[in-house]
């Protein structure tokens, strides 16, 4: 399974170069270019790290078939499901009614399930046949990941 990150977020959304620059005891803009630079690396650290996402964006998941049961969706929060496809064994790709899954929330990492009393539908043997797309990371974060960041 791998995750692709199709909409990075917006870091200023997340910390801004003011609240950068008042952390940092720095006056003026003339470093705003590095201290960017630095934010996006401290960034992409602590997501690595954590395994969370940090920031509104948008991921998706492939996975070469359906599990037996549900699919991990690693990186979360996770706050929605925006498409669940599939290549089936017509080798036509499919788009599954949201209704055709659950998604588990509360749960880290969270799950998508198939909807009760029903499975997970046949696919194509081939590489990438199944593509969660999901939002997640939230803008709003508190303090204390803005002073680690």
């Amino acid at each position: 399974m791998s995750i692709k990150v199709i909409t990075r977020p917006t870091l200023s959304n997340v910390l801004t170069l003011a609240e950068l620059r008042l952390h940092t005891r720095i006056d003026g803009t003339d470093l705003d270019g590095p201290l960017a630079i630095a934010l996006a690396g401290a960034h992409a650290l602590a997501e690595h790290y954590t395994g969370t996402s940090i920031g509104a964006q948008v991921l998706e998941v492939a996975l070469d078939a359906f599990p037996d049961g549900a699919i991990r969706l690693l990186q979360g929060p996770v706050t929605s499901v925006m498409s669940v496809t599939y290549v089936d064994a017509a080798a036509t790709v499919q788009t599954m009614a949201s209704n055709g899954y659950m998604l588990d929330d509360f749960s880290v990492p969270a799950w998508l399930a198939p909807a009760l009393n029903t499975g997970w539908p046949d696919t194509l043997a081939t590489v990438n046949a199944v593509k969660v797309r999901y939002n997640a990371g939230v803008d709003a974060v508190d303090s204390a990941v803005k002073s680690a960041l």
